[in-house]
């Protein structure tokens, strides 16, 4: 079959650039702009040219070919009750360009006439451009619901790259004394901010690799850090019991958020940069200040560490994971309790918003990844592995997340619930990792003192 389309396209492509002439109101116009009345032979060729005849000929026969083969499928669709397109007028094959007559389901014109340029091909132009558009709109809803386990596919590969994700590793990252705990992108992609047990932050340039600058001062390890929306600061937790807020460009410390006794956990920016939301080991959530590093709020009701905090899409609400085996939905506002997600068997390492703010997800300690629907705080999908997940993230279509599970990073279909790709290359487990804004990077950490950026 492909054989056969390809031979009809050469005869086409040679049939266009043949030496023919032309009626010069062959699409149906005069000069005057009105329309005249197109007849079959419109078309004008030289009868003593034997190459226009051979070649008449041959569009002849493809054109036949492919009527009787479509006529059969449109047949089919009678048979199944489908509307079939008898209304459409300047119906004209590739390749033999003098049948103006009813057409098919194939090129359906949506009950409008037509006048074909004979000179640019506009309308065929149109028609391919459209068929075109269905049959990446088909790929792509075919890549979604299929289960692609490894390596690529050697057919359309153009058109699928757009829609399948495959990354391969594009740069190392060394320059941590220890295991680095935490990585994340500004939010122009151009930069990763990094945390470890060597007590350092780091940033790095995406595009060389290089490390740009390290920022020192926490006295024990750091947890977690990551930058503002316009990229001027950096907030970090480290196991000194601090929060603390940094000048990227200058290096130096702006304030330091106390939380005394306890340990803050984990620490997330808004959207618009105005508060900083954080959890600690004393189960309490607690919402900041970031210009003047006041505590405005705290949230209780965890009966564990508040591991993982994040604010929704909208900075409306909160959402907090603990290893009390719980999710909590926090109202802003009000300091409430919204909603609470209960399933995991173990501690909640990380749970996060979809990009709609729709759904959850989450993964445990129990090895597995749980999707939940915030409206009927029910598990929709419970996905399971071979070791416990540290953590997992969206990817900004919402088609698909990406998991690490020990040493390894796993790309997930939604809708298949369906593992289609494995990133592996790190020597110890994957502590944490990132999506950029577009989707077409990944970084990823471990406790084998590396970053790795996959692309």
């Amino acid at each position: 079959m492909e054989s056969q389309r390809g031979r009809e396209f050469s005869n086409f492509y040679r049939a266009k650039h043949s030496n023919r002439k032309r009626g010069v109101r062959a699409s149906g116009y005069g000069n005057s702009g009105t329309q005249e009345n197109c007849h079959d032979n419109k078309f004008e060729f030289d009868t003593n040219s034997t190459e226009n005849q051979s070649s008449n000929y041959k569009c002849q026969n493809n054109f036949n070919q492919n009527k009787r083969y479509y006529q059969t499928h449109t047949n089919k669709s009678k048979q199944k009750n489908n509307k079939n397109d008898n209304n459409c007028t300047g119906y004209s094959r590739p390749g033999h360009r003098g049948f103006h007559g009813r057409g098919n389901r194939f090129l359906k014109q949506e009950n409008k006439k037509r006048n074909w340029d004979t000179r640019t091909y506009g309308s065929h132009k149109k028609r391919l451009y459209s068929k075109f558009e269905k049959i990446t709109l088909l790929l792509k809803n075919w890549i979604r619901f299929s289960s692609i386990k490894r390596g690529w596919i050697n057919d359309f590969d153009k058109i699928i790259f757009k829609y399948a994700k495959t990354f391969t590793l594009a740069k190392i990252l060394q320059g941590h004394a220890d295991e680095v705990r935490s990585v994340r992108f500004s939010a122009d992609d151009s930069k990763i901010v990094s945390t470890s047990e060597d007590k350092t932050i780091r940033i790095w340039d995406v595009a060389s690799g290089k490390q740009i600058r390290t920022f020192r001062g926490h006295d024990d390890f750091i947890y977690y850090a990551e930058f503002s929306l316009d990229g001027n600061t950096i907030v970090s937790c480290s196991y000194d019991r601090t929060i603390r807020l940094w000048n990227m460009k200058s290096g130096k410390e702006i304030m330091k958020l106390e939380i005394h006794l306890y340990t803050p956990m984990y620490v997330s920016f808004s959207s618009d940069g105005k508060y900083i939301v954080s959890g600690s080991s004393d189960n309490i959530v607690r919402l900041w200040n970031a210009n003047s590093g006041k505590e405005i709020k705290t949230f209780e009701g965890h009966l564990g560490y508040a591991w993982d905090v994040h604010f929704s899409p909208n900075n409306q609400m909160i959402l907090s994971s603990s290893n009390d085996k719980t999710i909590i939905l926090w109202d802003i506002k009000s300091g409430k309790q919204l909603k609470q997600f209960k399933g995991h068997s173990e501690r909640i390492l990380s749970a996060k918003f979809s990009p709609c703010g729709q759904y959850i997800i989450s993964c445990s300690h129990d090895k597995t990844i749980r999707i939940w629907d915030i409206e009927s705080v029910k598990a929709i999908n419970v996905l399971k592995e071979s070791f416990e997940v540290a953590d997992v993230k969206y990817f900004p279509d919402g088609q698909m997340f990406v998991s690490s599970c020990d040493k390894i990073l796993c790309l997930w279909d939604i809708k298949t619930r369906q593992k289609i790709y494995e990133l592996s290359g790190h020597c110890h487990m994957v502590t944490g990792m990132d999506i950029s804004s577009d989707g077409n990077l990944l970084v990823s950490c471990s406790y084998d003192k590396t970053i790795r950026i996959w692309e």
